[in-house]
C-alpha cells in the first residue's frame, strides 16, 4: 500500500522534472548538456498551428481579392466609357429627330365661381399648347415646368401618440399635398392623414421650411382624397396650383411628379404617361368606381403620395396616390375625373354618393362571347345581334335596397339611363353623378317566357353609408 502511494506521488514529479533542463534537477554545478536545441522547444500546440495556417490562407485570400478588385475596376471603367459614348450617340440621334416646338399660351379660366374655392383650371392639358419653346437638349424643360409649382407643394407629417402603461412611443407618417387656392386649402390623399382622426398632431411644412399646424377639413376614404386646412392662416395668400383638363393628355406625354419621399422635401421625378385611364379594379386602388387613374413610369416612393403630377406647362393633371410592386409603374388620380369629389369635399365637407344597391358588369364583346359559350343565351336577354351593342348586366341586388323595391331583377340588362344610351357601368355612373333623391329612369332588357322584352323602371337613390362595408361592394 505504501509503495503504491509513493508511486502516485513520484510519477507526476518525474514527468514534471523530465521536461526541465538537466541543470535544474542536478545538484552539482556542471553545465547542462543537450543533444539538440529541439529538446528545449516545446511541442507546437493546436492553437498555434491554427494561427499559422490562418495567417497563410489570409495572405493568399488578400492577394486573390486584390487581383479581383483590379480586374473589376478595369471592366467597370470600360463599361462606363461605353455607356458615356452610347449616351452621347443617343442624344445626337434625338437631336436630329426632335425640333424646337412652339405652343400657344394657355388661357386660364375659373372652374368654380364660388368665393370659398376658386382653383384655376386650364383649357390645355399638354405642353404643346403652351407659349414656351422647348428643346429637350438645350433647354431645361423639366425645371421650367416645376419652377412655379414647387412652392405650392407641402410636406404633411402626422404624429399619433401610441403610448401605454408599459412603454411610451409615437407613430409618425408623412406624405405630400399642394395648395389648391390662395386661402391655404391643401389637397392630399386620405391615407396620408387618416391617422390624425385618432388624435395627435398634423404639421404642414412649406417649401421654405416653415412649419404650421394643420387640421383635416374633410376626408373621403373611398376616393382616397382629403382636404386639409392651415390653422390660424390669417390673411396670408398661398401659392395655388393650376389645373389641367386632361382631355388632350396622350400616352407618351411628359409628366413630372413632385413630392417628399422619405421626408426629402421638393423631390422631382419625371417620366411619361403609360396609360391615360386605368380603372380601380385594374390596379386594386380605391373603391370608387367613378375614379380613373393615370399610369406613369415616374418614380414615386413612400411620402410622395398626395403630391401633384404635372404636365410641362406646370398644370396639375393628377394626384400621386400609389405605386405598383414593380419598378417603373405608378398611378395618379385623374384630376378632371375627381373634380366633382374635390368640390364636394371643399364645399360640403363630405361626399354624398347615390346608392341603388346593384352590382353591375359591363357587357363588352369578350364578356358577351364568354357568357354565350356557357349557355347565357337561354337565361339572359341576348341574341346574335346583341354583340357589340354593349349594355350593363345586373349581377346582384342588395336586400331592402332601392333597387330591390323596384321592378328590376338579376339578369336584366340596362341599355339606357335618363334617356342616355349606356354601354358600360362607367357611363351609368356619369349619368347618375352624385345626385341623391332624384329618380333614375332606366330602360332594361329582360328574357321572359323565352322572349326578350323591354321594361322601364324608376329607382330613387339613397345616400351610401360608407361605414357599412357590405354596402360598399354595391357602390351603385
Amino acid at each position: 500500500m505504501l509503495t503504491r502511494q509513493c508511486s502516485r506521488i513520484w510519477k507526476p514529479l518525474q514527468i514534471h522534472y523530465s521536461r526541465r533542463p538537466i541543470s535544474r534537477i542536478r545538484h552539482n554545478h556542471t553545465e547542462p548538456t543537450f543533444k539538440t536545441t529541439a529538446d528545449l522547444a516545446p511541442a507546437p500546440t493546436r492553437t498555434s498551428r491554427i494561427f499559422i495556417y490562418g495567417f497563410i490562407f489570409g495572405l493568399a485570400g488578400a492577394g486573390l481579392a486584390s487581383l479581383s478588385l483590379y480586374y473589376t475596376l478595369k471592366r467597370r471603367e470600360s463599361s462606363t466609357l461605353e455607356a458615356i459614348l452610347e449616351n452621347v450617340a443617343s442624344h445626337n440621334r434625338m437631336n436630329e429627330r426632335l425640333k424646337t416646338r412652339t405652343v400657344n399660351d394657355a388661357e386660364h379660366t375659373t372652374f368654380w365661381n364660388t368665393p370659398e374655392f376658386k382653383p384655376t383650371v386650364s383649357k390645355s392639358a399638354s405642353s404643346r399648347s403652351s407659349g414656351r419653346h422647348f428643346d429637350t437638349l438645350h433647354t431645361n424643360f423639366i425645371a421650367d415646368a416645376v419652377q412655379d409649382v414647387l412652392s405650392s407643394v407641402v410636406n404633411i407629417t402626422v404624429e399619433v401618440d401610441t403610448s401605454n402603461l408599459f412603454q411610451r412611443k409615437s407613430m409618425v407618417s408623412t406624405g405630400s399635398g399642394f395648395f389648391i387656392d390662395d386661402e391655404g386649402t391643401i389637397l392630399t390623399n386620405a391615407h396620408v392623414v387618416s391617422d390624425f382622426a385618432e388624435g395627435g398632431t398634423l404639421v404642414i411644412s412649406t417649401s421654405d421650411g416653415e412649419e404650421l399646424d394643420g387640421e383635416i377639413h374633410s376626408l373621403d376614404p373611398l376616393s382616397d382624397l382629403a382636404v386639409v386646412k392651415i390653422r390660424h392662416g390669417g390673411t396670408r395668400k398661398w401659392p395655388a396650383v393650376k389645373f389641367a383638363t386632361n382631355k388632350d393628355l396622350r400616352p407618351g406625354d411628359w409628366v413630372v411628379a413632385i413630392g417628399n419621399p422619405f421626408g426629402l422635401t421638393g423631390t422631382v421625378t419625371c417620366g411619361i404617361v403609360s396609360s391615360r385611364r386605368r380603372k380601380p379594379s385594374e390596379i386594386n386602388a380605391g373603391k370608387d368606381a367613378r375614379l380613373e387613374y393615370i399610369q406613369t413610369d415616374c418614380v414615386v416612393h413612400s411620402g410622395s403620395s398626395g403630391g401633384p403630377l404635372i404636365n410641362l406647362d406646370g398644370e396639375v393633371v393628377g394626384i400621386n396616390t400609389t405605386r405598383a410592386e414593380s419598378e417603373g409603374i405608378s398611378f395618379a388620380i385623374r384630376v378632371d375625373n375627381a373634380m366633382e369629389i374635390i368640390q364636394a369635399l371643399v364645399h360640403q365637407g363630405r361626399v354624398i354618393r347615390p346608392w341603388l344597391g346593384i352590382r353591375m358588369l359591363s357587357l363588352t364583346p369578350l364578356v358577351w362571347s364568354q357568357l354565350k359559350t356557357r349557355g347565357g343565351n337561354e337565361l339572359l336577354p341576348f341574341n346574335d345581334d346583341s354583340v357589340g351593342q354593349g349594355g350593363v348586366l345586373i349581377t346582384a341586388i342588395y336586400p331592402d335596397s332601392p333597387a330591390h323595391t323596384s321592378n328590376i331583377r338579376i339578369g336584366d340588362v340596362i341599355v339606357s339611363a335618363n334617356g342616355s344610351r349606356v354601354r358600360t357601368s362607367g357611363e351609368i355612373l356619369k349619368v347618375i353623378g352624385l345626385g341623391v333623391g332624384e329618380p333614375v329612369v332606366m330602360q332594361i332588357r329582360r328574357r321572359a317566357g323565352g322572349k326578350i322584352v323591354e321594361h322601364v323602371v324608376k329607382i330613387v337613390p339613397e345616400e351610401l353609408n360608407i361605414f357599412l362595408s357590405d354596402r360598399v361592394e354595391f357602390l351603385l
